[in-house]
């Protein structure tokens, strides 16, 4: 039986946002020297930079929360601050997409809480994905554990199916703002 996701919907202008800011990360990235730390996609760069900002807003959108739109190298810092927990947003185009972390990670007690959001297809307007779904989050001690390592093709990557995430934050209703199309 499916299990429905709570899902939100971007607007052009908010797709607009998201593609820029991707963009604008790709390439502070790229002068940098910083490489993707790909674990399991085949996504371009400055794909993955869209896709995830656009997932960013997407959940900030959904829980009433401002993602960071800061353009500078942000590796190991949080995407946003729901009610005081620090949330790295992660985000796949596979339905049925793990929740993934890099094992490199040193930093992970910035980070309270791992949240995965599944990406539509980007719209052919705008190039951004319009509809994102939550698929659940995970506590970081939940997700940094040594039984939870595995390799997708790309090296070892801590991962969580999306049967083992919880489904719905502690958000008081309240705060909650979920649209539709």
């Amino acid at each position: 039986m499916a299990v429905e996701l709570i899902t939100v919907y971007l607007t052009d202008a908010e797709q607009r946002i998201a593609r820029w800011i991707g963009i604008q990360r790709n390439e502070s990235n790229l002068k940098a020297g910083v490489t993707d730390a790909r674990i399991a996609t085949d996504l371009s760069s400055e794909r993955i930079n869209i896709n995830g900002f656009a997932a960013e807003m997407a959940f900030g959108k959904m829980f009433n929360c401002y993602p960071d739109f800061a353009i500078q190298i942000q590796s190991g810092t949080p995407d946003c601050s729901l009610f005081g927990v620090m949330v790295d947003v992660k985000c796949t185009t596979c339905q049925y997409g793990k929740l993934l972390t890099a094992v490199t990670k040193t930093d992970v007690l910035a980070v309270d809480v791992y949240a995965l959001m599944l990406v539509d297809h980007p719209s052919e307007t705008t190039g951004v994905p319009a509809r994102y779904r939550f698929a659940g989050h995970a506590h970081r001690s939940l997700i940094i554990q040594p039984e939870r390592i595995d390799d997708l093709g790309h090296g070892p990557t801590y991962a969580m199916e999306q049967p083992t995430l919880i489904r719905h934050l502690a958000v008081p209703a309240a705060h909650r703002r979920v649209t539709g199309a």
